[in-house]
């Protein structure tokens, strides 16, 4: 679709991936400017944007010219009777754009200290109300602002109010969400700052719900996976390691534990975010779901994200599974060549039951013999595309991911959405003693 009788602003609009007029509105303000004047103050704070309307007091002095730069000085006295002293750098325009006896709307940062307003904006005349806020939009320099603008007015005239909004009826009654054609002209078009927010509210609003519609769809596509092979945990066997711990397992984690063990009995893959903050046990949950994924005659691999951590992970399994006949190996990029190939040859032939490691853990060389459980700590650390590529060295294996960063519930089921989760609250070594200080 062409927008402009210019080639390069037709070019450089495909390059933004703008097709359509749909498009043109979808692309929306980066930020706003505002020209709404300043009433008088008898003080000013330092920093603050000051817009004024008034005329200059007397000739601009002749620029200065320091090194690649240029300083423009002047007095503006404005309607309100107040005289400032106005610095302006690298605007050589001024020369010729200041008359003496006409009106500007001057826009400037106000140092306190030395009485100067620091020039942002001027613009010829009085500015109304209706145009006192001018969108700024991200765009090549092919494209002025002015002239985007124009294009968004030729897309809502296009359209005449008759866009669809992909939320229904009922639900923009319930939330009091404006028409989205009004939203489009509210955000693009702001006579007043209530009127960015309310237009802004709307695609808040849209955003969020195309986020737990998507997260919805790929809920039930997870739940729709179903593992190759159903083997059950052996809980007669599982009880007995957990009776031989050396400590007790508290409820959170026992209730945590629970839920996963549910899950890994399902025939459907579990998908399951483990959060508590630091000393809530999480890495006991993980092993107890290592242990169970033991009993049932495959693999585990537990992702982290450095190699200190991994190695630290490795040092407190082979603690925990040293009465067992549990196999652990550690996989991290800094190891000797030698050792790594027997890691990677006992992974193929199923000769270790647990793997720790960083990031080479699904590295193209890697093969497990029947890997059934995936296990990321710290998360976040993680893109989505190297989790699915550990995940994918197993046959619908099942995830569980942990993050010390706990955050309500509510927000937990809006950012995950996808997943079930389970949150430990408890701190089985009792009450921390955490000391603050003042350095």
């Amino acid at each position: 679709m062409k927008f402009s009788s210019s080639e390069n602003i037709n070019k450089a609009l495909t390059k933004m991936g703008i097709k359509t007029y749909t498009d043109v509105l979808n692309h929306l303000p980066r930020r706003y400017e505002s020209f709404e004047y300043t009433p008088r103050k008898n003080v000013y704070q330092n920093k603050e944007r000051i817009v004024v309307l008034g005329k200059l007091r007397g000739k601009p002095s002749r620029p200065v010219r320091f090194s690649h730069r240029t300083l423009h000085k002047f007095y503006f006295e404005t309607t309100a009777g107040e005289i400032f002293a106005v610095e302006a750098w690298n605007r050589n325009y001024l020369s010729s754009f200041l008359v003496e006896g006409e009106l500007y709307t001057l826009s400037g940062s106000y140092d306190k200290k030395r009485g100067v307003l620091s020039l942002l904006n001027i613009v010829k005349g009085k500015i109304e109300q209706e145009n006192a806020i001018k969108p700024i939009y991200s765009l090549p320099s092919d494209i002025e602002n002015r002239s985007f603008s124009l294009l968004v007015k030729k897309a809502l005239a296009y359209y005449n109010g008759g866009i669809d909004s992909p939320v229904p009826v009922s639900l923009q009654e319930k939330y009091r969400l404006e028409p989205i054609s009004k939203a489009y002209e509210h955000v693009h078009f702001p006579h007043t700052q209530d009127d960015i927010r309310k237009g802004l509210r709307v695609f808040k609003y849209n955003e969020a719900l195309m986020f737990e519609l998507s997260n919805q769809l790929v809920r039930g596509a997870n739940k729709s996976l179903r593992k190759p092979r159903n083997r059950l945990v052996d809980r007669e066997k599982l009880q007995s390691f957990i009776d031989s711990l050396p400590y007790k397992v508290g409820n959170d984690q026992l209730a945590a534990f629970n839920a996963c063990l549910e899950d890994m009995d399902s025939p459907t893959v579990m998908y399951r975010l483990l959060q508590g903050d630091v000393g809530t046990g999480k890495t006991l949950v993980a092993s107890l779901c290592a242990y169970a994924n033991h009993l049932r005659s495959e693999q585990t691999a537990i992702l982290a994200p450095t190699d200190t951590l991994a190695r630290q992970h490795y040092e407190t399994l082979k603690e925990l599974f040293k009465n067992t006949n549990v196999e652990i190996a550690l996989l991290v990029g800094h190891m000797d060549p030698y050792e790594k190939r027997n890691v990677l040859q006992d992974l193929e032939d199923g000769t270790v039951d647990i793997v720790v490691g960083t990031h080479a853990l699904f590295s193209k060389q890697v093969n497990y013999a029947y890997l059934g459980l995936v296990i990321i700590d710290e998360q976040h650390k993680f893109g989505v595309n190297q989790r699915a590529q550990l995940v994918g060295k197993g046959e619908h294996a099942d995830l569980l991911l942990m993050s010390a960063t706990p955050i309500p519930r509510t927000l937990t089921l809006t950012i995950y959405g996808d997943l079930d989760v389970s949150t430990l609250h408890e701190f089985p070594a009792g009450k921390r003693n955490v000391k603050t200080y003042n350095l």
